[in-house]
């Protein structure tokens, strides 16, 4: 003889359709690209790119201007993001972000997002364009960027966890510029050089 089923209670069934229709309408929401908080938006775009979850991030300041930009990277992809606010009566922040392929070894990154600086004179601000070199070799403890534009700009790196970042003045950065990406060890060393005629950099 079977035995009768316990019926379940009314609130256990009333959580049970909440949470049904919680999670439907989270999956709608993510199907049809609907703003997400920061981190489920950049799940997203790994899924969108088909790449593996990211698993090392960082976060680059933009000096005087609000928000910061932020590397979220793993051995193959990188992405670059910053929170981006929209107008009242959308009053919601979400990630823009742009997502670049690396290579092997050390991978040079142009941030989409510039950061003003104080400048050379006192009360002035200077905007910056930011690079970040992105897998350095391990006994690096100094880095030295090279551009070669219209005019030639050098600039040392500063160690920020896993990376280097480089700040460039603005009048001096060419987005086509050829670069020299020198890393040195302890003893000032050349341990690498990354060339922009033989790698090209990352790629969005």
């Amino acid at each position: 003889m079977r035995k009768k089923r316990i019926p379940w209670p009314r609130w256990a069934k009333v959580a049970r359709n909440l949470l049904l229709v919680l999670f439907l309408g989270v999956f709608i929401w993510d199907l049809l690209g609907k703003p997400l908080p920061r981190e489920a938006a950049l799940r997203r775009l790994e899924r969108q790119y088909l790449i593996p979850e990211t698993n090392r991030s960082i976060e680059v300041s933009r000096g005087y201007w609000s928000g910061s930009q932020r590397i979220d990277w793993n051995e193959c992809a990188a992405m670059v993001s910053i929170q981006a606010r929209k107008a009242p009566p959308y009053n919601y922040c979400y990630p823009i972000a742009n997502v670049y392929r690396l290579t092997e070894g050390p991978d040079l990154l142009a941030l989409p997002w510039s950061t003003l600086l104080p400048g050379n004179e006192v009360g002035m601000m200077d905007i910056y364009a930011v690079y970040a070199a992105i897998e350095p070799p391990e006994d690096s403890v100094t880095a030295e960027l090279t551009l070669h534009g219209g005019k030639t700009f050098t600039a040392s790196g500063q160690k920020e966890g896993d990376i280097y970042i480089f700040y460039v003045p603005s009048e001096s950065n060419d987005g086509q510029a050829a670069y020299e990406l020198k890393f040195y060890d302890a003893d000032g060393e050349l341990l690498d050089i990354v060339m922009s005629s033989d790698r090209n950099g990352a790629k969005p």
